[in-house]
C-alpha cells in the first residue's frame, strides 16, 4: 500500500501502434499484426537506439526508480520497519471473507499481536541484520538483507495461522513473508524498500509539501471522542454529538445534498455524499494523536479498495441503494441511513445516476481522520532528518493521492488544525 504509485506497466501510442513496457522485466511488446523476421529485428534496432538516444522524461521521473541492493550507497541503512496490515485488517472486518485469526495458546488475542506489528519499529543494528523494537524497547521482529532482497521474522508471529473458511490455514508469518507485507525506511529518505524490491525517489522535500497540499483542517473534529458513538438505545435516532459520524453528517457535508450513510455490509464508504458539483465518499478513523503511519493504515487501505466505486455502474448504484432503502436505519436504531436528502431515496438514486452521467462531475475520496493534525504534520516535516514514522505517513499518503487521481478522483485528508 505505501509503495507510492510504483511503475508496473507502461502503455503508449506509437507510429509503430501501441508499445507495452514492463519495468519490472525490461519488456518491450507492441501490439501489431503478424510481422516478418526483418520487420521484428527492424523494431528492436529502433527500441534499443530510442533507449540509448531518450532523454529524461518529467512524467516518468514522478514515479520511483528501481535500484538493485548492491546499488545502495554506502552508509544508508534501514531506519523503519511498517507491516502492511491493512488488507489482513479489511478482511478480518469482512464477515463475508471467512478469514479468522488463530492462536497458540488458544487464550493471546489476535488483536494484541496486531497491535505490537502494526506500528512503526524502529530498526537497530543487531549481529546479523536489524533488530525492530516498538516504543517501549522490546524486540517486535527481525530484518535481514539476503542478495537481492530484505526479510522480516516477526517475534511471536509463529504462534498465529489464518485460517480461510474452507478450513485451510497458513502461518502468520509465512502470509507475511509470501506477500512481502512490510516497508522499510532508510537514513535517507528518497530510497524506499516496498513490493519486495528497493526505490529511489529524489526530492522527498517536495514530497512532503504535494501530500500537504490534500490537508484540510476542520475544527469541529476536535470534539470528537469516537467515530460511531456506542451504547445506542433502539430508540435513537440520531448520532451523537461527539462521534464522528455526527460530524461528517453535519458541519462536513453540508455543502451535500443528500447524505448516505453506507455502513452496512459490502459498504464502499461509511458515508457518500452528493453535492451540486459532485459526489465525496467518507471514510471515517478515530484514533489517538500520531506523526506517523500507524494509525492510517487500516481507513486508507479501505479508501483504497473502494476506489473501484468511483464512477460506479448505473446497476451498481440501483442495487445498493434498493438495499439501504429496505434496510432504512442503521444498526437496530431509528438513525436513518439517508441522513440528509429532499426527496428521499428515488431522488438520490437520480442526482447518483446523473453524477456518473456528467463528465464534468467531481469526484472525491476524503479520509476523515482525528489521529493526525496539520501543525504536527509541519513540526515533522521541518526536522532537518525526517523519522521513519513520518517517512511512511508521507509514503501512505502519498500512494493514496496518486492512486486517487489515477481514478480522476480528488483526494483530500480531513485532520485536527
Amino acid at each position: 500500500m505505501a509503495a507510492r504509485s510504483i511503475l508496473r506497466s507502461l502503455r503508449l501510442a506509437t507510429p509503430q501502434g501501441a508499445v507495452g513496457i514492463t519495468p519490472s522485466t525490461g519488456r518491450i511488446r507492441v501490439s501489431a499484426g503478424r510481422a516478418s523476421l526483418v520487420q521484428l529485428v527492424r523494431f528492436i534496432d529502433e527500441t534499443l537506439n530510442g533507449i540509448e538516444t531518450s532523454t529524461d522524461s518529467p512524467f516518468l521521473n514522478a514515479f520511483p526508480e528501481p535500484v538493485e541492493l548492491d546499488d545502495l550507497p554506502a552508509g544508508i541503512e534501514p531506519t523503519g520497519i511498517l507491516f502492511d496490515f491493512g488488507v489482513l485488517q479489511d478482511l478480518l472486518d469482512d464477515p463475508s471473507s471467512g478469514i479468522t485469526i488463530k492462536s497458540t495458546p488458544a487464550d493471546d488475542t489476535a488483536e494484541a499481536m496486531l497491535e505490537a506489528l502494526s506500528e512503526v519499529l524502529h530498526l537497530r543494528g543487531a549481529d546479523d541484520g536489524w533488530e525492530g523494537v516498538d516504543g517501549g524497547g522490546n524486540v517486535v521482529v527481525q530484518v535481514k538483507r539476503l542478495k537481492h532482497s530484505y526479510n522480516a521474522h516477526p517475534e511471536g508471529a509463529r504462534d498465529y495461522s489464518i485460517e480461510t473458511e474452507d478450513g485451510v490455514e497458513i502461518r502468520l508469518d509465512r502470509w507475511l513473508r509470501d506477500r512481502a507485507a512490510f516497508s522499510l525506511t532508510f537514513s535517507s529518505p528518497d530510497f524506499f524498500y516496498a513490493d519486495n524490491r528497493l526505490y529511489r525517489k529524489a526530492g522527498f522535500v517536495q514530497e512532503v509539501r504535494l501530500v500537504r497540499r490534500i490537508f484540510e483542517v476542520h475544527r469541529p473534529l476536535e470534539a470528537a471522542r469516537s467515530e460511531k458513538g456506542s451504547d445506542y438505545p433502539a430508540t435513537a435516532t440520531r448520532c451523537a454529538d461527539d462521534a464522528m459520524f455526527a460530524i461528517v453528517e453535519t458541519t462536513l457535508s453540508e455543502g451535500d445534498r443528500y447524505v448516505w450513510c453506507c455502513d452496512l455490509g459490502d459498504e464502499w464508504a461509511d458515508y457518500i455524499g452528493v453535492g451540486a458539483t459532485g459526489v465525496t465518499f467518507y471514510h471515517c478513523k478515530h484514533g489517538a494523536a500520531t506523526r506517523g503511519a500507524t494509525a492510517l493504515q487500516v481507513v486508507t487501505a479501505q479508501a483504497l479498495k473502494n476506489l473501484a466505486r468511483v464512477k460506479f455502474r448505473h446497476e451498481e448504484v440501483r442495487a445498493k441503494i434498493v438495499a439501504s432503502s429496505q434496510r432504512q436505519h442503521w444498526g437496530p436504531t431509528r438513525i436513518p441511513l439517508l441522513a440528509r436528502g429532499d426527496g428521499g431515496w428515488p431522488a438520490l438514486q437520480q442526482e447518483l445516476l446523473a453524477a456518473v452521467a456528467d463528465p464534468a462531475a467531481r469526484w472525491r475520496v476524503a479520509l476523515v481522520v482525528t489521529a493526525l493534525s496539520l501543525g504536527d504534520y509541519d513540526v515533522e516535516a521541518a526536522r532537518p532528518d525526517p523519522k521513519p514514522h513520518f517517512i511512511q505517513l508521507v509514503w501512505l499518503l502519498s500512494a493514496f493521492a496518486s492512486a486517487c487521481r489515477e481514478r480522476d478522483a480528488q483526494p483530500v485528508v480531513y485532520c485536527l488544525p
